[in-house]
């Protein structure tokens, strides 16, 4: 029911009793790409983790998570600072306070975020490098290419040759899409 949120599951390969409960109050859950791992945040902000046999208390204090594709790898957000959660060592390491998480990629090999107007890269064993500053805003990212706005709100792409302006971002009033294949940016412009 919508006063209860009760975050429920149905086994399809079982004929006896297929529906199946997880837990009550919970405003918030994802999970894992083969529908074996689930997290989930209740209405206490408390974080859980469960896998149909148990269920795990994470931190007592939680308001977003994302999940890696597999399960294993949760980053979380606890007040102000972000963790990543190792589901297998059992571990939440510190990754850093007020910042703005750009992109995970689905394995977590590679995070994107940003603290103080520089963009960080960060691994899941938590080594971080500084990757450039001065940035508001980050629009795409292929690999080591992306596309963010500046301080001066001027639109950039940033590869392994540098960075450089590509238009006032000021003048752009919504990107449309930016192709991954070739370096083509549709925009409108206003």
């Amino acid at each position: 029911s919508m006063e209860k949120r009760t975050l429920m599951y149905y086994n399809f390969q079982s004929d006896e009793n297929p529906l199946g409960m997880v837990a009550d109050n919970v405003v918030e859950f994802r999970v894992s790409e083969k529908g074996d791992i689930v997290y989930y945040i209740d209405i206490s902000n408390t974080l859980y983790f469960f896998d149909f046999n148990k269920t795990e208390r994470i931190s007592d204090i939680a308001f977003s998570m994302h999940i890696s594709k597999d399960g294993k790898y949760l980053v979380y957000e606890s007040a102000d600072s972000y963790f990543l959660y190792n589901h297998e060592e059992k571990m939440s390491g510190f990754i850093d306070s007020n910042i703005d998480f750009v992109e995970i990629s689905p394995d977590f090999n590679t995070m994107l975020y940003i603290k103080d107007n520089t963009l960080y890269r960060l691994t899941k064993d938590l080594e971080k490098e500084s990757i450039k500053d001065g940035v508001k805003e980050v629009i795409y990212i292929n690999d080591n290419e992306f596309y963010y706005i500046n301080l001066n709100n001027e639109l950039c792409f940033y590869d392994a040759k540098g960075a450089r302006s590509v238009l006032d971002a000021s003048k752009t009033t919504f990107i449309k899409k930016i192709c991954s294949e070739k370096p083509f940016l549709v925009v409108t412009v206003g």
